[in-house]
């Protein structure tokens, strides 16, 4: 090799090694390229749109499915009234049951209703369909069906009871809440429900109520208040009475006027008296003696009870406190123009 060609291949060499990139230094992070960074943001935006439009059909699916669950729950609703409407019309065919107390219990239709049954807001307003014979029936307050007892009299009289008693079979001892919406059978021992009553007596109507006790004997007192009604829950369901007309017996509910209702878990009389816990039952009661009357008290087989326990009316037979066997409440609307209402 001559000396131009060993000359040559050192030049070469020399710039071979200038042309190398320099060794990494220990620790220092590699470069990044600006174009890798940029494909990797737009990967992971994609994903995050994936993602996203997955959350997106999921909420949409969530929702056909409750609209689904919606449409069921109202189908199950119209199967029920329907059902309730054909054992109104198997009821009426086969004829009303009379119950042990001679008062008829069941369910009674007429073939003067339509498949539908008469949209009634009271049990005053079936007389003219016909319908004479008392049992339960559905009125309709504030457009919601409700199961009554209607004590239909003579084809002149219709009473919508609020309150029944007869063997002791519903517990009464309820809560604010039960009392409210109402709770029992409407064909043997119920309470309508607070709620129900104010929207009855409180929409423009004037109603009055009859009270019946049924003692243990065959006997009975009765009495009747020519005003009924019940305030909203915004007072408690305060109770409005007034004007006394007729009847076999004193008013032992003349200081439940103006009361507050009271339950075992909701005192409202103003007393600390507790005396729902005391007597049983949710009431008007009044003052720290509590019980005057009280016809949604514990249910005392016999009659014979003290310090008014049981199904009591102060008045019945002084100074020995009685408890009934049989009571009902029963409201009816009245003459308009009769008194105005209290304020």
């Amino acid at each position: 090799m001559d000396v131009r060609q060993a000359g040559g291949a050192i030049l070469l060499m020399f710039a071979a090694l200038l042309a190398m990139p320099p060794p990494p230094q220990v620790g220092a992070a590699p470069a990044l390229d600006p174009q890798q960074e940029l494909r990797a943001l737009r990967n992971l935006i994609s994903k995050v749109d994936k993602e996203m439009a997955g959350v997106g059909r999921t909420a949409k699916t969530l929702d056909m499915i409750l609209t689904d669950m919606e449409s069921r729950f109202d189908g199950l609703i119209q199967n029920v009234t329907r059902l309730e409407q054909q054992r109104d019309e198997l009821s009426d065919s086969c004829g009303a049951l009379p119950a042990e107390d001679g008062v008829t219990a069941g369910v009674t239709a007429s073939s003067a209703t339509t498949a539908e049954g008469p949209r009634v807001k009271d049990c005053e307003e079936l007389l003219p369909y016909g319908l004479t014979q008392s049992g339960v029936y559905t009125i309709y307050v504030d457009n919601r069906p409700v199961r009554v007892f209607c004590r239909l009299e003579n084809g002149v009289d219709a009473w919508t009871v609020i309150q029944r008693r007869q063997d002791g079979s519903v517990n009464f001892n309820r809560s604010w809440a039960e009392y409210k919406t109402g709770f029992g059978d409407p064909g043997v021992e119920y309470w309508l429900g607070n709620e129900i009553i104010h929207q009855l007596t409180s929409s423009g109507d004037f109603y009055k109520m009859y009270v019946y006790m049924e003692d243990w004997e065959g006997g009975y007192i009765h009495i009747q208040f020519d005003e009924f009604y019940l305030e909203s829950s915004a007072t408690k369901y305060k109770l409005r009475l007034n004007l006394l007309r007729g009847g076999n017996t004193r008013n032992a509910m003349y200081f439940n006027t103006g009361q507050a209702f009271t339950t075992y878990d909701q005192d409202n009389g103003g007393y600390g008296a507790d005396c729902a816990k005391r007597y049983g039952g949710g009431w008007w009661f009044y003052g720290p003696a509590c019980v005057y009357a009280n016809l949604n008290g514990n249910y005392v087989p016999g009659g014979q009870t003290q310090d008014g326990i049981g199904l009591v009316w102060l008045y019945w037979r002084s100074p020995v406190w009685y408890s009934a066997k049989v009571t009902e409440m029963r409201i009816m609307k009245r003459d308009e123009n009769i008194p105005i209402r209290q304020p």
